[in-house]
């Protein structure tokens, strides 16, 4: 079916084309609008160039003629650089260098797409992205004529690393027509200054789980969204999300004696794909009770089931379930709030790691520090928290060794609270290896990961007083045995508190004495104090580490990683386990 659609920033518009050939877009603001005829189900296909209308406030109307010609095959092939394989479900773009007119494709199992164009001059690249920017890659420019013969072009595109799995998302309309916009997903770290685009790509959240995670999605306007819930099952899988407008959920908050609760707070709760409810995490879809009991969530986007959750100190209560549809009022009903003494409630869950086994007999601390003699986990991971206060947040710790400090807080309100712990330095697993940030550097000249690419680097982060560490011994065989094969390994050390800096000449004969003389790099940590805007936020409290530290999410000494000759963190471990059999594999790869 072809439409004619008129876009400007923040702006776009599908109308119907009339027996006639002719169309009309009323009711535009004065601006610049692009003006283009497309083919709903296919976006493979530029008609015309389209063109760019000035709408004058002076004018009572702007006339559009938009000429269809005939169309040639265009075929674009994507090849990895340098190796020339085929790239498959790489995004191609052919866009018009005489007009507005854009078309969109991925290519399939032999790195091919086809796309069908009217004669002129085009621009083909494949889209991507580089530090938060849109980029093009491999822009080619070409001459179309029609009739003409099919018109071939191939497309070099640096090699994706192996190791890193993406989370690639695209954001259409109902159309299926590209819509810039702005994604987050849960575990993903967002760039704060990224600009609007119709296609994401995140590196794979590192915490998985069985539920899947939140994401948001909407477009540059946010009147267009969708919520929904991504869980791994295949390797660099794309999303593509339809975004819609937003729904109003209204409803009512009541007592147990059907009286209207005033000045009850109301959030959402969305049902993850195992069964489990989880808040949302936008704090601005929520709303406050009226004098009368009624609410309403404005802007909600279409997704995954939900349900309503109200409460006031200690009363609470939830709705029934519901989905919603774009552009439509949901009815949550009434919520009834029903209350509970102070020091009634009750928090239950389970605390697993990252492999699903159970993490038993671990302490479990309340608050600000407050323990009970019955805040242990069993055998089987569980805990269950009794007499807690209903009229507050409560903050569920644990700590648990070359795992670090973890929390959560909840309401004790008898539903659980689980924990699924990672290592430390777990977020850093497949991705690229953080920079190091150092005071000082011993036994070696300053250098940079990517200098040392092309061999396997030991990083291993350790302590100034761990000299009986049967580790270190570990560490003093692998470097004599591989270090003349490409392994190079450095020392971190933590910046020292207590003011002052630390000699060279004590640090050199602590790393000499310790490594007996073995060919190793040291550096001390940069200061915390000094560096607070090189780490990310949310950094736990109670602990001072460099940003080197904080890169790795190490909070633990010791900890070792692998890195390999392309720079990608591929091993971790505590104490040094297994170390041999990673440095083999990644030095014959």
């Amino acid at each position: 079916m072809l439409r004619i659609r008129v876009q400007a920033p923040g702006y776009e518009r599908a109308c119907a084309i009339d027996d006639a050939g002719g169309f009309e877009c009323a009711g535009l603001d004065a601006g610049l609008y692009a003006v283009t005829v497309v083919d709903s189900p296919d976006p493979h296909r530029i008609l015309c160039h389209g063109m760019l209308v000035d709408v004058s406030p002076k004018a009572a109307s702007e006339e559009v003629v938009l000429v269809l010609g005939l169309e040639t095959t265009v075929t674009v092939r994507v090849l990895s650089d340098p190796d020339l394989q085929p790239v498959q479900a790489c995004s191609v773009v052919v866009e018009s260098t005489r007009g507005p007119a854009v078309a969109t494709g991925k290519t399939d199992g032999q790195g091919s797409c086809e796309f069908s164009v009217a004669a002129g001059s085009y621009r083909v690249y494949a889209p991507a992205r580089d530090q938060g920017q849109s980029i093009e890659v491999s822009p080619r420019l070409i001459n179309v004529k029609a009739p003409g013969p099919p018109v071939s072009v191939e497309l070099l595109v640096p090699q994706r690393q192996a190791e890193t799995d993406l989370v690639d998302i695209a954001l259409v309309d109902l159309e299926g027509h590209p819509v810039p916009g702005f994604v987050t997903l849960e575990g993903a770290v967002a760039d704060p200054n990224v600009e609007p685009a119709d296609r994401f790509s995140f590196p794979e959240p590192t915490f998985q789980p069985p539920g899947g995670l939140l994401g948001s999605a909407c477009d540059a306007s946010g009147l267009l969204g969708r919520r929904f819930i991504w869980r791994k099952d295949a390797q660099n899988a794309e999303m593509t999300l339809i975004l819609e407008p937003g729904t109003t959920i209204v409803g009512r908050a009541v007592g147990v004696d059907r009286k209207p609760v005033a000045g009850a707070r109301v959030s959402l709760e969305t049902l993850m794909l195992d069964n489990r409810w989880t808040g949302l995490p936008d704090p601005l879809i929520a709303a406050t009770t009226d004098d009368d009991g009624y609410f309403q969530l404005q802007g909600v986007s279409v997704g995954p089931r939900v349900r309503a959750m109200a409460f006031l100190g200690t009363l609470s209560g939830r709705s029934v379930s519901f989905d919603l549809k774009a552009a439509d009022v949901a009815d949550a009903g009434e919520i009834v709030l029903a209350g509970s003494q102070p020091g009634s409630g009750i928090i239950r869950g389970r605390i697993t790691d990252e492999q699903d086994s159970p993490v038993a007999n671990r302490a479990i601390r309340v608050g600000m520090g407050r323990a009970s003699q019955n805040l242990v986990t069993d055998a089987d991971g569980y805990y269950t928290l009794t007499n807690m206060p209903t009229d507050r947040p409560i903050t569920i710790t644990v700590d648990v060794p070359t795992y670090g400090v973890w929390s959560r807080t909840t309401v004790a309100d008898d539903y659980a609270c689980d924990f699924q712990l990672v290592p430390q330095g777990w977020g850093a697993l497949g991705q690229e290896a953080p920079p190091l940030f150092a005071d000082t550097w011993f036994n070696h000249v300053p250098i940079t990961l990517k200098e040392v690419r092309g061999r396997v680097v030991l990083l291993t982060f350790r302590d100034f007083r761990m000299d009986g560490d049967p580790g270190l011994a570990t560490i003093r065989r692998l470097l004599a045995d591989f270090g003349s094969k490409g392994l190079f390994a450095i020392a971190v050390y933590n910046h020292l508190s207590g003011g002052g800096g630390v000699a060279q000449d004590l640090v050199t004969a602590h790393i000499t004495g310790v490594f007996e003389g073995a060919p190793i790099a040291g550096i001390l940590d940069s200061d915390p104090a000094l560096v607070a805007d090189l780490m990310p936020p949310g950094r736990p409290p109670g602990v001072a580490a460099g940003a080197t530290h904080w890169l790795y999410q190490v909070h633990e000494r010791p900890a070792s990683f692998l890195v390999d000759k392309k720079g990608i963190v591929r091993y971790l471990t505590p104490k040094e386990n297994n170390l041999r059999e990673w440095i083999v594999k990644l030095l014959e790869e």
